[in-house]
């Protein structure tokens, strides 16, 4: 869509769409949304995503035409070296305990208050700590949530 509105302007830039998740999963699955969001990833010039679950799973609900890439959207491990004073486990946890790991961009869209509310539910029956890895627009009222609902 974006490509024939500037081409009424008589632009004429190439197009290029990325797959993020929520834009398939949410939006492109709504029967009100889903033909414009086909015709708007099939008329884009390069289209991209950011995992091959996405690509396979867009591929089928929306029954894309044409290649597209994957264009992972996360850390290149080839980039960074691990550190090598890591922290050990032990350094976390006491030995009975279980560690659950959340990594976000903490969108409201990924409904971090949701993972701390059924992780207060998992600890009050399994020996366990969080550890939240991330940043952005909720993280701060991620971090004060044990505070008001008394996780230590």
């Amino acid at each position: 869509m974006a490509k024939q509105m500037l081409a009424e302007l008589q632009i004429n830039i190439p197009i290029v769409t990325t797959l993020h998740g929520s834009d398939i999963t949410l939006v492109g699955s709504h029967p009100f949304y889903k033909p414009a969001v086909t015709f708007s990833i099939n008329n884009s010039d390069v289209v991209t995503s950011v995992s091959k679950s996405l690509k396979h799973d867009t591929r089928i609900s929306l029954l894309l035409k044409g290649k597209f890439d994957v264009i992972p959207n996360f850390i290149d491990i080839q980039k960074y070296e691990r550190l090598r004073n890591t922290c050990s486990r032990e350094q976390l946890l006491n030995p009975d305990e279980r560690l659950i790991t959340h990594v976000s961009n903490f969108r409201p869209v990924k409904r971090v208050q949701d993972v701390l509310s059924f992780f207060a539910k998992v600890k009050k029956k399994v020996k366990s700590r969080m550890i939240l890895v991330g940043d952005g627009p909720e993280r701060q009222s991620a971090e004060e949530y044990p505070k008001r609902t008394w996780i230590d």
